[in-house]
């Protein structure tokens, strides 16, 4: 539109309409629907005499300030009938109001007008109204042939409609290559290549001849279904015809090698061309862009200014993006990345200069990739200027500065500047809230926020998300529970779950995930199971979780003794035989859960049938082996040396587990010397595992050797320093560490407290237990669980004094696990106290009633004391 005013002036004049049409701003699409309802009024004859609508009109025209030259007669056009109103319609793209227009037609027009429709409906690719004129052309008997019969074709086309469009063109007495090509074009457009060449052999046959929009079109197909070799068969006969020169044939030629990935092509491609346009240069940016090769794209842009050839916005868009991808491409590798921000700053304030000077600065594609682009290289300052530039911003622009604001890891400013998009009065679309609940995910993970106020956040982006029609948006909802389960709100992740109508596998996954990370292992199962009823297949990703799942199961059963941790191995196989039909036992991920649950579970047999399955071993996997392996940890990673495997820090600690186990002085001491060459011996895990190792292997003088050359301390070293003399039973010495983590400035935590408490057990020091546990009740910070208990009415109930464990059992906070009454019932037939023992029995029972071992207990504890009672 020009920056004029403007005006549509409909005036009668005796018989005529005289219109007065004039492209402006602002007023001028009112102005237009102001006088479009007595248009129609016109064409129905509905108006008692033109008069009338003269007078109304110009009423119209005064009242917008149109100025007397505008009126002039030399700019009126006249017309004796509508069909020139029709065609205004036309221009001004109003198609709808042009078919409305076209039914006040009860006569046929002329070729002309039907044309313009035509061309209009071709544009707007709305299929109904294509349909609005073929009625009329059948119902005034207008023949479809030639140059009108041409224009249906391309407008069905264009709108999608192949078979509609193949039904006119089979009744045209002569086809062009413009329907022809109209019908190659959609079926490029659907990326149907296959359809498309036997159009165009069709074609061929019929005797048309193609010309360089045909092989636009066929070069367009090739590209979206990625088929390099029908390209290149096509492009042999574009030579045989002498079109290789063309620049929308070479254009279309270098944008389809650029698809397919065939960047060598497409560079020579480039290098013939005669004459270079814009959208070649383009095109070969764009083809080093797909390829990851944004190096290229930015060399190609500097011969461009070398050249001095204007690009345009799009040349712009696509060089900023190259910086972009060259960040992430860097990203990695810390001090190059580093320098790479530095250049692609430069590059993108160059850039931004040069959108300056060629005028695209305003342009909303570059602003926003500007404010992206400024975003990835850190200058959030720039970044902010770019935003600010626009005096309006839309939700694109909004979303660009979100994004730039995560990236950069600035939450509390992301979310800051949601709030400034809703007082602007700009509304959120679904990339807006994926924003703000990734800044809200930041949060929790820094732990800058409190829990609570997390969960404020959340909710109230969760009250945002329902005002819109984006509650039920799957990959909003997905992103929405994940947070709540990570504030620990799992009733929250449930309701949002249950209230999504559409729920895909990830959505799904993300719910496993939730229970897992939750520790409700048992609920993950459920939901593993329960997705499948819903007939949604699970993925890897799915199978890993719940595999994992499975594992935690098994350990927890292990570790407290109960039951038999074969009954969920046995669920293990069901997910083993459901991972193989699924085809994901290959997945590396995969198989490296199915390893972790066998050797977790003891099953060595299943986990070396895993693990010699496997095609890719990695690191992590050799690492999980050598856990499961336990006591031949050693002869494994003689396997690991003869395959060359790489060696992490994981993979010491599993070692010196295994040599602990084994209690082999010597491979601890060869891991010792392996771990000093390499450097890691200050490393917190390692140094733990290397103390623990010596510690099993009983020389203590190395466990302190260790301790005593660590330049820094960390409160897991001290709890791994302490351990191997809680395995001894020396009490007085454990006691001294923790005087020294205190005097260091290291508070002592709940698993430190545990480790002093179990020494002195260990020790049979009763008294020192005592003293610690009061310290403990004094001490607010530290919280008693389970096992401290556990621990202290295990060394009271070995020593026989049943009332202090009936008094600690009496105030206990918290109901005894099977674990800890076991213990009691056995200290109680050691002792022969059977009213104690009964009560245990009672309480294992009600944990557990498969088990067996309480009863045999129980049975021995009562036989001892009826014997003493008969003698």
């Amino acid at each position: 539109m020009r920056c004029t005013d403007g005006l549509r002036l409909f005036r009668a004049e005796g018989t005529q309409l005289i219109i007065t049409y004039s492209l402006g701003v602002a007023r001028t699409k009112h102005l237009w629907l102001r006088l479009r309802h007595r248009l129609f009024r016109v064409l129905r004859r509905d108006v008692s005499t033109l008069r009338e609508e003269h007078e109304y009109l110009y009423n119209v025209v005064s009242a917008a300030n149109v100025s007397s030259q505008q009126l002039r007669c030399e700019n009126l056009i006249c017309c004796s009938d509508g069909e020139q109103v029709l065609r205004k319609f036309c221009e001004v793209g109003d198609v709808s109001g042009a078919v409305e227009a076209l039914s006040y037609f009860h006569g046929p027009c002329s070729q002309q007008t039907y044309v313009a429709l035509l061309r209009a409906c071709s544009k707007s690719k709305v299929l109904e109204q294509v349909r609005s004129v073929q009625a009329h052309l059948s119902l005034s008997k207008t023949s479809v042939r030639g140059s009108l019969g041409e224009h249906l074709v391309m407008a069905f086309a264009k709108c999608g409609a192949i078979e509609e469009a193949f039904q006119v063109s089979s009744v045209l007495p002569n086809r062009s290559s413009l329907s022809w090509t109209s019908i190659i074009s959609a079926y490029a457009d659907r990326g149907l290549i296959h359809e498309a060449i036997q159009v165009y052999r069709c074609m061929i046959t019929d005797g048309v001849e193609p010309n360089n929009y045909t092989f636009v079109s066929l070069f367009k197909a090739c590209g979206n279904s990625m088929d390099l070799e029908r390209g290149k068969e096509l492009f042999v006969e574009v030579k045989s015809k002498g079109l290789e020169s063309d620049p929308f044939v070479s254009a279309s030629l270098l944008t389809m090698y650029g698809q397919c990935g065939a960047v060598m092509e497409a560079e020579t491609t480039f290098c013939e061309m005669p004459d270079r346009d814009i959208v070649s240069w383009n095109a070969m940016l764009s083809a080093y862009m797909r390829q990851g090769q944004p190096e290229m794209a930015l060399r190609l842009f500097r011969q461009m200014q070398e050249e001095e050839f204007c690009g345009n916005h799009l040349t712009v868009v696509i060089t900023l993006k190259a910086c972009g991808q060259l960040i992430d491409k860097m990203k990695d590798s810390f001090k190059e990345g580093m320098l790479v921000n530095l250049i692609c700053t430069d590059i993108a304030q160059g850039l931004h200069a040069y959108a300056r000077k060629i005028g695209y600065e305003s342009n909303i594609l570059v602003r926003n990739i500007l404010v992206t682009v400024y975003g990835k290289c850190g200058a959030i300052a720039n970044a902010f200027a770019a935003f600010l530039s626009c005096p309006t911003h839309a939700v694109v622009s909004w979303n660009a500065m979100f994004s730039a604001h995560v990236r950069q890891c600035l939450p509390c400013t992301t979310l800051q500047m949601y709030k400034k998009m809703h007082e602007e009065g700009v509304n959120p679309d679904n990339l807006s809230f994926l924003l703000a609940l990734q800044a809200c995910d930041i949060l929790i993970e820094e732990a800058s926020l409190s829990a609570e106020g997390c969960v404020q956040l959340v909710q109230s982006l969760h009250t945002d998300l329902c005002c819109t029609d984006l509650g039920s948006d799957v990959i909003v909802g997905t992103s929405l529970l994940k947070l709540y389960a990570r504030c620990g709100r799992m009733l929250e992740a449930e309701e949002v779950f249950e209230t999504l109508p559409h729920r895909d596998v990830v959505t799904w996954t993300a719910m496993l995930s939730a229970y897992i990370e939750q520790e409700l292992s048992s609920k993950a199962l459920q939901m593993y199971e329960q997705m499948q009823l819903y007939e949604v297949s699970p993925n890897e990703l799915t199978c890993v979780l719940a595999l994992q799942a499975c594992t935690a199961l098994i350990g927890a059963e292990i570790e407290n003794n109960r039951g038999n941790p074969a009954t969920f191995v046995n669920l293990g196989y069901i997910l083993h035989t459901d991972t193989t039909i699924r085809g994901f036992t290959c997945d590396k991920l995969v198989s490296t859960a199915l390893l972790t649950m066998y050797g977790t579970s003891g099953f060595q047999l299943e986990a070396d049938n895993v693990f010699n399955r496997m095609l890719q071993r990695d690191t992590v996997a050799w690492n999980v082996m050598l856990n499961a392996q336990k006591e031949n940890g050693i002869l494994l990673f003689r396997e690991m040396e003869q395959e060359d495997v790489t060696l992490d820090d994981g993979t010491i600690v599993c070692l010196l587990n295994s040599s602990g186990r084994i209690g082999s002085l010597e491979a601890t001491n060869w891991l010792h010397f392996a771990v000093v060459c390499d450097g890691c011996d200050e490393m917190s895990l390692v140094a733990t595992a290397l103390m623990d190792s010596y510690g099993r292997c009983g020389n203590m003088e190395d466990v302190d050797a260790c301790f005593d050359g660590l330049l820094l301390w960390d409160l897991v070293l001290c709890c791994g320093y302490m351990r191997g003399y809680v395995g001894r039973g020396d009490a007085i010495t454990s006691m001294s560490i923790m005087g020294l983590m205190n005097f260091a400035g290291y508070k002592p935590d709940d698993i430190v407290c545990a480790l002093v408490l179990q020494s002195c057990s260990h020790a049979g020091c009763p008294s020192e237990c005592l003293s610690c546990y009061c310290l403990m009740k004094q001490d607010q910070t530290v919280e008693i669980n389970l096992k401290h208990y556990g621990i202290l009415l295990d060394l009271f109930a070995r020593a026989g004094d049943f009332k202090r464990v009936t008094s600690i059992i009496a105030k206990m906070p918290m109901q005894m696990d099977e674990a800890i009454w076991l213990s009691v019932l056995g200290a109680c037939h050691l002792h022969r106290d059977v009213e104690l023992a009964n009560l245990a029995l009672g309480h294992v029972v009600c944990l557990n009633l498969r088990e067996i071992p309480a009863y045999v207990i129980h049975s021995n504890a009562s036989t001892v004391h009826s014997s003493e009672y008969e003698v």
